[in-house]
């Protein structure tokens, strides 16, 4: 009976937690907003709260733009508290006009560490989307039928604690120093198991390619990401030779007439 007695009471300290998460993930909009200003691009990331409340929430603005000159790709990050039923600006960035401007644009949501919503808006969309909580397989499924984002592809976060997002930074930024070319889409997803462990598992266009438990120790975190950057660079390479090897047998042909 007090094991029964404990359980009540957790359930009923945590509940208005996870119901307050709730209803912040189903009272927000998000937008991102294109303009122009002489020869710049222009994109706000804005959020509306529609709560009664003030809610702080943590965002990441991330701008690829890839043209003949090059790939580039910002990344901003903050905080910031809503006043409720109030439109704030979050972040604007800013890209130069060129006649092959391809740019995607994306803006992430998150409070206490967990992805509440996101939104994309891609010049090679007509409007941008909104995607509630972790961003949906078929959202990247679309991604991939995309030109390349960026020289290095496009790297999703779908990681659910510090210690997850903590893989992710590190993930992110080994990628980037070794500047890999690819247009694949690259997910680090995490799963909850018992205990303060979790497992973070990483996708390159809907397969698996790597998969561990972590914990949230720095020493270990950055163990793991030392095994599955090159992991992931391996695949990588063994897709580009397969379909290297198709398209030199489709060239060929069969001889046959």
């Amino acid at each position: 009976m007090k094991v029964i007695f404990i359980l009540i009471c957790y359930a009923i300290a945590f509940s208005p937690l996870y119901a307050q998460k709730g209803r912040a993930k189903d009272n927000i909009d998000l937008q991102i907003i294109k303009s122009a200003m002489d020869d710049l691009i222009v994109f706000e990331a804005v959020l509306i709260n529609k709560l009664k409340t003030p809610q702080l929430f943590y965002y990441e603005f991330i701008t690829i733009n890839r043209s003949q000159g090059g790939n580039n790709t910002s990344r901003q990050k903050g905080s910031i508290t809503a006043n409720p039923q109030e439109k704030t600006i979050l972040s604007t960035s800013k890209i130069s006009k060129t006649q092959d401007l391809i740019y995607d644009v994306r803006l992430f949501i998150y409070q206490d560490d967990q992805l509440l919503k996101s939104t994309l808006l891609s010049s090679q969309q007509k409007k941008a989307s909104a995607i509630p909580t972790i961003p949906k397989q078929s959202d990247i499924n679309a991604s991939h039928q995309e030109a390349a984002l960026s020289t290095g592809g496009l790297i999703v976060d779908a990681t659910r604690t510090r210690a997850g997002r903590d893989f992710y930074e590190m993930f992110y930024k080994q990628w980037q120093r070794i500047q890999v070319t690819t247009s694949l889409t690259i997910e680090v997803k995490e799963q909850f198991v018992r205990g303060r462990n979790t497992r973070i598992m990483v996708y390159v266009n809907d397969n698996l390619v790597y998969v561990s438990s972590i914990q949230p120790r720095f020493d270990l975190l950055e163990e793991r990401v030392n095994i599955a950057v090159p992991r992931v660079i391996h695949y990588i390479q063994r897709q580009k030779k397969i379909n290297n090897d198709l398209e030199k047998g489709d060239q060929s042909g069969s001889g046959i007439f």
